[in-house]
């Protein structure tokens, strides 16, 4: 078989791929896991979200309600990965959580589905715009 038809092989795999195949797939882990792994826990409200310069995350601008664990400024910025089947997690304007992890080098707090869905399992709706 040519190198071009291994190369065009591989290609036609990948666009056949379902989308189900690259589904978000987590352990389960309950709220109290979550919080007992995390360096610090917040309640927070998102007052601002919007992708990143490269367009592969979404980046939010949170104020922290209540602290639950640990120390946190009064705001702070977390991202998630843009893409749901990668286990992204919605960041909406107004919506107000829980999250909990360890703040990066970058001093960011990194969610995903795993983590937030333990914390959040009927997470309020973001509030109508006026």
């Amino acid at each position: 078989m040519s190198k071009s038809m291994i190369v065009a092989a591989v290609v036609a795999a990948a666009f056949a791929v379902s989308p189900e195949a690259l589904a978000c797939s987590c352990a389960r882990v309950d709220r109290a896991t979550v919080l007992d792994r995390a360096e610090v826990a917040f309640r927070g409200e998102i007052e601002a979200s919007g992708p990143s310069v490269d367009g592969r995350s979404v980046v939010a601008r949170v104020r922290v309600v209540r602290m639950i664990k640990g120390e946190a400024p009064t705001f702070v910025t977390v991202t998630s990965v843009a893409v749901p089947g990668l286990c992204g997690y919605p960041l909406t304007v107004g919506a107000e959580l829980d999250f909990a992890g360890r703040f990066g080098a970058d001093g960011h707090l990194a969610v995903n589905m795993c983590g937030m869905v333990p914390l959040n399992p009927h997470p309020r709706p973001a509030p109508p715009s006026q």
